[in-house]
């Protein structure tokens, strides 16, 4: 008979941490689907591919200092890559920890399965690529309720929405839709039409392979868009609003942690959505609104208290009972929020309320 610590018996799947296994099972099926998307979207990116600029945008974009170093091409190549570099570590990091609980060293990757399997569990798990098609056809028929009708346009780099007879008007304020980390611009568009509703244009940026950067795409789009509604801007008085949720935050560091106007990009405020006050800010001179969930599982109340030394000099905070994280968007499923005690089409409305009174 064998000696028990050569037998074929200690090596059985039922010796294993069955908690460990699950996770390296779930980091090589997040890798595959990783994989998936980042094939499906370059698909799709060749397929969407259309030259949308006009001579006007194109001259404009030209003009500005900052704009040069944006490349929208690269940019796309180095997000897909980012994309790539993840599945690929999640694929070949699966196997390498089953080997080793094979071969009877139980612990030593431990931390680095938990760390990693974090990062999959944010990238992938959240469900957050597209939209709930229920909210936004909700958030269309609410906001469409007193005869409005919208014109939405979809570019590479962002989504547009505006009102119709915009020709009638001259559109005083505009707000840019940043999402968080790996949402998708379709999942701000119901928040887009609430916002519209109160008489904005809107402006939701698409960041390839939803990796949130920085601030030289949101430009890009603003210049864009400016050449494309030229008329129907009153110049003189046009301002920006930024909003970003979650992890956006870091893009609206990126531009006024040192106190910077926003460039040429005239800037009215700043709104900070589910965001806890982990960028320093102290030095922003733009009036910023930070609107919180009290059931917010990633931003809470209590979290963004204990962080308050770093928001801006001029800061509201507004918090909405019952609220949590992801119903700032539309998608389908984040785990580690908390529930929700409100419906999102009632914590949307209260936000687009608070952003437009602000």
């Amino acid at each position: 008979m064998p000696h028990p610590e050569t037998s074929l018996n200690t090596l059985p799947l039922s010796s294993w941490d069955k908690s460990q296994l699950l996770l390296a099972v779930l980091v090589i099926i997040g890798g595959l689907y990783i994989t998936s998307r980042v094939i499906g979207g370059v698909a799709q990116a060749r397929a969407n591919d259309e030259s949308y600029e006009s001579a006007q945008a194109k001259k404009k974009i030209k003009k500005q200092h900052d704009v040069k170093k944006y490349n929208p091409q690269m940019l796309r190549i180095t997000s897909r890559m980012q994309a790539w570099a993840i599945a690929l570590a999640c694929i070949a990091f699966g196997p390498l920890f089953i080997a080793k609980q094979v071969f009877g060293k139980k612990k030593p990757l431990k931390e680095a399965v938990y760390g990693l399997f974090s990062i999959v569990a944010h990238m992938v798990l959240f469900k957050t690529r597209g939209v709930n098609a229920h909210s936004l056809e909700t958030a269309i028929k609410i906001a469409s309720g007193e005869g409005i009708v919208f014109d939405t346009v979809r570019t590479n780099d962002y989504i547009l929405i505006t009102h119709a007879d915009r020709a009638k008007r001259k559109y005083e304020n505009g707000i840019v839709v940043i999402p968080g980390a790996n949402v998708s611009a379709e999942a701000a568009q119901p928040f887009a039409y609430m916002l519209a509703k109160q008489g904005f244009l809107v402006a939701i940026v698409n960041f390839p392979g939803g990796m949130c950067r920085d601030f030289l795409l949101v430009k890009h789009c603003i210049y864009d868009i400016q050449s494309r509604l030229m008329e129907d801007l009153d110049l003189e008085r046009f301002r920006w609003t930024f909003v970003g949720h979650s992890m956006a935050m870091y893009t609206l560091h990126t531009e006024f942690a040192e106190g910077k106007p926003g460039g040429e990009c005239r800037t009215k405020c700043i709104v900070f959505l589910g965001c806890t006050a982990r960028f320093d800010f102290t030095k922003c001179e733009i009036p910023a609104l930070y609107i919180l969930g009290s059931n917010d599982g990633f931003a809470s109340p209590k979290d963004f208290e204990e962080a308050k030394a770093k928001i801006a000099r001029i800061a509201t905070t507004f918090v909405i009972e019952g609220g949590n994280h992801k119903q700032f968007m539309s998608y389908e499923f984040q785990p580690w929020d908390n529930p929700a005690r409100i419906t999102e089409m009632e914590q949307l409305q209260i936000t687009s309320l608070q952003i437009a009174s602000f």
